[in-house]
């Protein structure tokens, strides 16, 4: 893997992790998700199961993103543009985040 995936593969894991943990998501369906195992809100409650804990950590949740999107890559290299297009989105929701900044 040249440098270049690489830090592709960690935008998009980024973005995925900062998607299920932080955002609603098209017709809600991370908030839904998240409910249902038992997450809590966005810097709401503690999470009241083990699904509920994985998915309220946005770093346990990148762990997992790595994983699958690495063993999908190596074995389904057809989808590497979902996943520049992952890495695409990651970059400009860390340019906003700075951006956002005080």
């Amino acid at each position: 893997m040249d440098p270049l995936q690489f830090v592709v593969l960690g935008l998009a894991t980024w973005r995925l992790s900062n998607m299920v943990v932080m955002e609603a998501g098209p017709w809600n369906v991370f908030l839904r998700l998240r409910r249902r195992v038992g997450a809590h809100e966005i810097f709401g409650n503690t999470p009241y199961s083990l699904f509920g804990s994985l998915l309220s950590c946005p770093l346990c949740v990148s762990v997992w993103w790595a994983v699958i999107l690495y063993v999908a890559v190596v074995a389904f290299p057809v989808l590497w543009p979902l996943v520049v297009i992952l890495g695409i989105s990651g970059l400009a929701s860390v340019i906003e985040s700075f951006l956002l900044r005080p």
